[in-house]
C-alpha cells in the first residue's frame, strides 16, 4: 500500500521551494493529533545556533569557519 493511500504523504510549505512533499509520522494518537508545522530547514539554517550552543563558538569563530569553507 502506498504512503499516499495510508495517509502518510503530506505537503509542507517551504520558504524557497514552495510546497514540498513529506512523510507523516505513522504513529497515531487517539486523543492528540499530530501537527506538521514546517518543512526541513535550509542548508546551514541552524548551523550558527547549534555550534554556538554545543561548542560555545562566538561570531568571530563562526566567521573564520565560514571563510575556510568548513561551514556554509
Amino acid at each position: 500500500m502506498s504512503a499516499h493511500r495510508r495517509g502518510l504523504q503530506i505537503e509542507l510549505d517551504h520558504p524557497t521551494a514552495g510546497s514540498v512533499p513529506g512523510v507523516a509520522n505513522p504513529i497515531r494518537f487517539s486523543k492528540t493529533p499530530l501537527e506538521f508545522e514546517r518543512a526541513p530547514p535550509l542548508l546551514g539554517q541552524d548551523t550558527d545556533a547549534v555550534l554556538a550552543r554545543l561548542l560555545g563558538l562566538d561570531e568571530r569563530a563562526l566567521e573564520e569557519l565560514r571563510e575556510q569553507a568548513v561551514i556554509v
